[in-house]
């Protein structure tokens, strides 16, 4: 379990206390198929995000949609365009955990 920082993010990362990429979200399925296309083998983080999904459609969220994983909750403030990967801004901190549901609270 690890500590999200309302308005700042994860303690440590290199996103933390920037305005609007405080938290990136990659789904797995994006992971996958660059595996596929590049013929590399990578690994959940080795793109640099911090949350990895999985059978999300991220690339359907759009700017200010609000998800909510553990007692956190974000606003997406940024939609990568070369893979499908979201910024986020947090506005509620709290902890998250391995596993925990993400909910697409509004979109």
């Amino acid at each position: 379990m690890v500590d999200c920082i309302e308005g700042h993010g994860f303690e440590g990362d290199i996103h933390v206390g920037g305005e609007h990429r405080q938290v990136s979200f990659l789904a797995i399925e994006s992971i996958e198929k660059l595996k596929a296309h590049s013929g590399k083998e990578l690994c959940v983080g080795d793109l640099g995000e911090n949350i990895t999904t999985e059978g999300i459609a991220l690339d359907e969220l759009e700017l200010g949609s609000v998800l909510k994983i553990g007692n956190t909750m974000h606003v997406v403030t940024q939609v990568g365009v070369a893979q499908e990967i979201l910024f986020t801004r947090v506005v509620v901190g709290g902890k998250i955990a391995v596993g925990d549901p993400i909910l697409i609270l509004l979109k």
